[in-house]
């Protein structure tokens, strides 16, 4: 894709800006696997569809393509995929998987992934170590929000929202989006509340109620193609998405605002997306390389520029950091948190604490109504 050109600012995760300067001059622009023909070989990739899809065709399919390599995609959600993986007993339909926090653990636990060779992936050495193990590697992550139309709200007299029972507000019923429950993006969402009412990531009863009002009052529980779609129609007022895909919006035209979430009185909750090879694979080593070109500068812009998400690798971050710093809404809040010190302060979500089979039959029961 066609390079910006910013400059270098700091690090995602906290590095001074001259020091991390000095260090990227020593090393190589991009670390590629040593090209290698597959013999044409077709890779298959289990991760989200549309523009992802659309992201790693463009990014990383030009490398792939050189490697023999011919691009297959499943589109989905990481819980999806990990029912599929539980179907398939052993005989997986698909090599790489998008695995996001809250199902890596049953991932794991089900020996649904293969251990990881990380000389077929040299790209981690721009990564936190934190963003990556022998079963993952992380190349995406966003922070969950409130987004809302800004001027619908003046215009209706409705308060700037600052926690996500504020969208309750009974002029906005119907025009307000939420996450689906089963996946990712509502962790975060129902956490804020039930810790909000005495609760906590072992316990989500307490927020129970609050989500009941919320499937009842909600225009859907959708992802984020028709949310994005809804509220550039003006159908949607206020959804709950990251910073990215405020900004998103804002440069399609929506007078879009923004409100982190705050967890404990810590501003900025992060959720990660990972890619893992599934174990059964044919074509393990070909995975990798395909990993390690998804953690490449390619793609790592490709997703920061055209999805919105913060990149992993920190060359990365570190070039975009200054231009991300300036992009505020029009009541001056930031779209996407990088200072190092808010950084360093976020919730982060315990995710080990999450029983999510537990989960999943309550929040069934707030889908019907019960």
């Amino acid at each position: 894709m066609k390079k910006s050109t910013l400059k270098k600012s700091l690090c995602l995760f906290g590095l001074a800006a001259g020091a991390l300067g000095l260090a990227m001059t020593a090393m190589p622009q991009n670390a590629t696997a040593q090209m290698k023909d597959f013999g044409g070989i077709e890779l298959t990739i289990a991760t989200f569809p549309s523009t992802w899809e659309i992201r790693f065709r463009e990014e990383v399919g030009p490398a792939m393509e050189k490697m023999n390599v011919k691009l297959k995609f499943i589109g989905g959600r990481s819980d999806e995929f990990l029912n599929k993986l539980i179907s398939a007993k052993g005989s997986p339909t698909f090599d790489i998987v998008e695995i996001t926090d809250h199902v890596f653990p049953e991932m794991l636990e089900g020996g649904f992934l293969d251990k990881l060779s990380f000389d077929n992936i040299p790209n981690t050495q721009f990564l936190n170590k934190a963003m990556y193990n022998d079963y993952k590697v992380g190349y995406w992550q966003t922070q969950q929000a409130i987004l809302f139309n800004h001027e619908k709200f003046k215009e209706l007299g409705i308060p700037m929202p600052t926690e996500p029972e504020d969208l309750l507000h009974p002029k906005l019923k119907g025009k307000v989006i939420f996450p689906s429950l089963t996946g990712y993006g509502a962790v975060s969402v129902i956490t804020a509340i039930a810790r909000k009412h005495g609760g906590d990531e072992k316990n989500i009863d307490p927020a129970l109620p609050t989500l009941r009002k919320f499937s009842a009052q909600v225009h859907s529980f959708a992802d984020f193609t028709p949310m994005s779609q809804a509220m550039k129609n003006g159908d949607i007022y206020a959804a709950f998405s990251s910073g990215g895909s405020a900004r998103r919006l804002r440069d399609a035209g929506v007078p879009i605002a923004i409100h982190h979430l705050v967890i404990d009185g810590k501003r900025g909750v992060p959720s990660f997306g990972y890619l893992g090879v599934v174990k059964g694979s044919k074509h393990k080593e070909a995975a990798e390389a395909f990993i390690n070109e998804a953690i490449g500068l390619e793609m790592q812009e490709g997703i920061f520029v055209n999805n919105g998400t913060i990149p992993t690798n920190g060359k990365m971050q570190a070039k975009f950091a200054a231009e991300v710093g300036q992009e505020k809404d029009p009541f001056g809040n930031l779209y996407r948190l990088l200072a190092p010190e808010t950084i360093a302060n976020m919730y982060y979500l315990k995710f080990d604490d999450i029983d999510r089979r537990a989960w999943g039959k309550k929040l069934q029961r707030v889908q019907v109504g019960k």
